[in-house]
């Protein structure tokens, strides 16, 4: 009697439901990727914005000589800001840009096409005539992710000069 060889092999069956199982790891796994990129965008944008502005409210209080944080959007929306001594107009930062796709809004977030300074005192507190929301108490700006929606706001305390980043992802 002559006994049949079994090959153990995969159906083709089998092999299609592989890859789909596969295909639909690799489409789930690519969203995660891509938001991974916009939150460090964020992050880079936020932590610029911040460095600049202690940089400015630091030389008010080293050198005693008022400091402004300047910033705004470009034409072609994208963020840039510097810093710069009031009386002598030196700057103290060069003019630098946000990373792409990253713009300031302004304090009513009614529009991007602004200029605005938040200024030092020689003590480091902040200038209570910049800006005009709850002045009295403290400043405040946006750095926006358009594509997202994603924001964070800056709060700067004007008795103290605080800088204060909130987060307000969506």
């Amino acid at each position: 009697m002559a006994t049949l060889k079994r090959n153990d092999a995969f159906t083709l069956i089998e092999l299609l439901t592989v890859m789909a199982i596969i295909g639909v790891m690799m489409g789930l796994s690519i969203s995660a990727f891509t938001s991974i990129g916009s939150g460090s965008g964020m992050r880079a944008a936020v932590m610029q914005t911040r460095t600049a502005m202690t940089q400015a409210r630091q030389t008010t209080i080293t050198l005693r000589k008022r400091a402004r944080f300047t910033y705004g959007n470009t034409d072609d929306l994208r963020g840039y800001y510097y810093t710069w001594l009031t009386d002598s107009e030196e700057l103290i930062g060069g003019t630098n840009y946000l990373p792409s796709g990253f713009i300031y809004k302004s304090v009513d977030m009614s529009g991007t096409d602004f200029v605005d300074s938040v200024e030092f005192k020689l003590d480091g507190s902040c200038n209570n005539a910049v800006g005009d929301y709850d002045s009295q108490q403290r400043e405040f700006f946006v750095v926006e992710d358009p594509p997202t929606g994603r924001t964070n706001t800056f709060v700067i305390y004007a008795m103290t000069g605080r800088i204060k980043v909130v987060s307000n992802d969506e």
